[in-house]
């Protein structure tokens, strides 16, 4: 019996639409950006001066304090929807949760090879690398959901929404080297294959461009296929004007449609096209 749906996005993959996909869903307690403090104390670490020598004992303390702040309130959501008969979903980064000696390790060696990836006998590769307890994180009942999509849209999206958000040059290159690795993905399905748990990984083009793909993705979530929500009413100027602008700049495209939207997929953009293009929009920081 599913107990718990841990939906854990690569940014820029279409993790919203996927919420808003089972939003409809009246046995579903969806809760999201558990982590989101933690990971602005991360932001604030990986923009200053020092970043290379690790937080300081007392930003460590304080972002210490805002992991243990969503773990209880991830394990107040669990209990509630279990009182309630319901299954929560949670979303965040996987990146979120993990310590500043794990950042740096991706930041110092953001493309291992395949053989470092694979699984090895001593189980290196598929420990839980997050300061999410193993009892919450692989729990019985657990499905995780992992989006993924191609870097050649992620990466550059990810660098227009932050500077959108007033957050220049992706945030500094330690920032946007944590926040668009397709690592922390990669490591958490081998962790959850190495316990038994296959998790259920979304290409953003299978969601977009496929309603079969998107009711089969519910009942595969132990949701109802036929609730699958695959339009919206258009979203009001005065619902807009209430909106966080830093909110709206990330899921702008999101908010102003009006229902699941295939030319957003990359199988209907020329991606090579795109790619050419970058020296002029970006310089030299993507392309």
């Amino acid at each position: 019996m599913i107990s718990q749906i841990l939906l854990f996005d690569q940014p820029r993959s279409a993790a919203s639409l996927l919420r808003r996909v089972v939003s409809k869903q009246p046995n579903l307690e969806i809760f999201d950006n558990t982590f989101g403090p933690a990971r602005g104390r991360q932001v604030d670490w990986l923009k200053s001066e020092t970043w290379a020598t690790g937080m300081s004992f007392g930003a460590r303390t304080l972002f210490d304090l805002t992991i243990q702040r969503g773990l209880s309130k991830w394990q107040s959501a669990a209990q509630d929807a279990q009182e309630k008969g319901k299954i929560v979903l949670l979303q965040d980064h996987p990146f979120s949760t993990v310590s500043p000696e794990e950042v740096l390790g991706v930041i110092h060696n953001p493309s291992p090879s395949e053989t470092d990836l694979l699984p090895k006998e001593d189980n290196s590769n598929n420990r839980n690398f997050t300061l999410i307890p193993d009892d919450l994180l692989f729990a019985p009942g657990t499905v995780p959901v992992l989006t993924i999509r191609d870097p050649r849209m992620t990466v550059p999206s990810a660098y227009r929404v932050l500077g959108a958000m007033g957050l220049a040059h992706g945030s500094g290159r330690p920032n946007f080297l944590t926040s668009t690795s397709t690592l922390w993905t990669r490591r958490l399905y081998e962790a959850y294959l190495s316990r038994g748990i296959e998790p259920v990984v979304v290409d953003a083009d299978d969601l977009m461009t496929s309603p079969e793909f998107a009711r089969r993705l519910c009942a595969r979530l132990g949701l109802d296929p036929d609730l699958a929500c695959l339009s919206w009413p258009e979203t009001s100027a005065e619902e807009k004007a209430k909106l966080h602008p830093l909110e709206y700049a990330s899921q702008k495209f999101l908010i102003d449609s009006v229902g699941v939207d295939a030319s957003r997929a990359g199988k209907s953009r020329d991606l090579e096209a795109e790619v050419q293009g970058w020296p002029a929009e970006f310089g030299g920081m993507l392309s």
